[in-house]
């Protein structure tokens, strides 16, 4: 369980992602959540089978570093609630989804994403900017 304040989340230069609550069941994060990936391998929430959820009225936030480079996992990835959630990846940075449900509106600005199984319960906005890939990353259709 993640209680003590906000949880901040850096990835510097790293090659691999940072894993968190990579295998575990019953990961709760009570309090709000700040991610960066600055030249690194990115974040991961429960990219190993585990399980995370996000309290009621808690976020998920780009740092001032930003995030632009590596993926962004969420995977068995619970919010609670309906507060509304907005990520903004540049770069290389971009966002994989596996099997997650998100209680409230949520505004994702990338260059690339993949969603696999995804329950996205209230408004929902993916946009994609410049680049168009496909999932073997090389140069796709833009949508």
């Amino acid at each position: 369980m993640y209680s003590m304040g906000i949880t901040t989340i850096r990835n510097n230069n790293g090659a691999n992602q940072i894993r968190m609550a990579d295998v575990a069941s019953g990961n709760q994060f009570n309090q709000d959540i700040i991610i960066e990936s600055i030249n690194g391998g990115g974040v991961a929430f429960s990219l190993g089978n585990g399980d995370a959820t996000l309290a009621a009225t808690r976020t998920i936030t780009v740092g001032g570093l930003g995030f632009n480079s590596g993926t962004l996992t969420f995977r068995n990835f619970t919010q609670v609630g309906a507060t509304p959630q907005n990520l903004t990846l540049t770069g290389t940075g971009y966002m994989y989804h596996q099997d997650s449900d998100w209680g409230g509106d949520v505004e994702i600005l990338l260059l690339k994403d993949i969603i696999q199984q995804e329950q996205l319960i209230m408004d929902t906005s993916l946009e994609k900017k410049q680049r168009c890939y496909t999932n073997d990353d090389s140069p796709g259709v833009c949508f």
